[in-house]
């Protein structure tokens, strides 16, 4: 069983909670999907930018 909340997809297919688009690569966490290229913009976010905020915004969905 997988310690982790959270496994990574090649080929889900689903819409991305960030940009949502569909796409086939990324990251599943607790039944939400993050596309690949949504999880390497959130790596390299800047504190307290506009961009910034908008994944927070968005991210506020994964509240369990």
């Amino acid at each position: 069983m997988n310690q982790y909340p959270f496994t990574y997809s090649n080929y889900s297919n689903d819409a991305c909670m960030i940009c949502d688009e569909l796409k086939e690569n990324g990251v599943q966490i607790h039944h939400h999907f993050i596309c690949a290229h949504c999880e390497k913009e959130m790596v390299n976010l800047q504190v307290h930018t506009d961009l910034y905020l908008y994944f927070i915004q968005k991210l506020k969905k994964l509240s369990f």
